[in-house]
């Protein structure tokens, strides 16, 4: 059976278990009702305890964070550059559903980052990242040659806006619809990689 990919049910470290109930949460009830409360109340421990374990809800924060870019790379990026598609998107439904509670995620974070602390911003930029690299580098493993850094930036956007459209309540594509608008990008991605060798 297919289980939600950011969840770490068998974890007994603290850092998942805080992560587990923080997307939980998320899931549930989106941004807006994340809190030490809320937490603490699926972890069945009082928010003083939770302050006790961690400190502050700062530092909570980042320990989710962390946890949530770690999960997110691990769904996101393949290990091996031999494979078809070098990005995933959201096709199964605990897909759909961890990937709006991130989206959610990343919303807390901007503001933030608004309100002055750019640490949560940061974390969901490691994946971003990665996620970067690794394209440029599937790129060139069937081109020969590293495409520009705006084209790889481009194809991320796509596959940003690809993920934000297939987990909304009321998706227009379909899955095959962005998987097709996405391979068709791909492919002209690795066709126009020796291009960044002209002058």
């Amino acid at each position: 059976m297919y289980r939600h990919p950011f969840l770490r049910y068998t974890s007994l470290e603290p850092g998942d278990m805080l992560a587990d109930s923080a997307l939980e949460v998320l899931m549930a009830h989106g941004a807006g009702a994340l809190n030490l409360t809320s937490m603490a109340k699926r972890l069945k421990v009082t928010r003083q305890a939770l302050l006790a374990r961690w400190g502050s809800r700062e530092l909570a924060y980042r320990v989710i964070a962390v946890r949530f870019t770690t999960r997110m790379q691990e769904w996101a990026v393949p290990r091996i550059l031999d494979v078809p598609e070098p990005v995933r998107l959201p096709r199964f439904p605990d897909e759909v559903v961890s990937l709006r509670a991130l989206e959610a995620w990343s919303h807390l974070a901007r503001a933030e980052a608004v309100a002055g602390d750019q640490r949560l911003v940061e974390e969901l930029e490691k994946v971003r990242g990665e996620e970067r690299a690794y394209l440029r580098a599937w790129t060139r493993s069937r081109a020969g040659v590293a495409p520009p850094t705006s084209e790889v930036a481009a194809v991320q956007a796509l596959v940003v806006g690809l993920r934000s459209e297939l987990v909304r309540p009321d998706p227009v594509l379909t899955y095959p619809d962005a998987v097709a608008a996405l391979d068709t990008r791909l492919a002209a991605l690795v066709a126009g990689a020796p291009d960044s060798l002209a002058p």
